[in-house]
């Protein structure tokens, strides 16, 4: 567990933000790919769906319990 967010919080909260994005989604790609994003319990996701709805990935950007490692694999918040 990382941050309080065990794996169902995390599946279920990606799978909200793709279902219900605080911004429309947006064309990435040419193959019909769209970026959803949101902000869940002041964590901010960003993922990729299909062209028929299903999820590729999903991830934190930033927020609470955020981090990002370096290129030494040393982890840093990320604000």
């Amino acid at each position: 567990m990382r941050c309080g967010w065990d794996e169902d919080k995390i599946i279920n909260t990606i799978e909200e933000v793709a279902k219900n994005p605080d911004r429309p989604p947006v064309m990435s790609d040419q193959s019909g790919n769209y970026k959803f994003s949101g902000t869940r319990d002041g964590v901010e996701i960003e993922g990729y769906v299909t062209p028929d709805g299903q999820i590729q990935t999903g991830y934190p950007v930033r927020g609470k319990g955020v981090v990002q490692n370096d290129e030494f694999g040393n982890p840093h918040p990320v604000p």
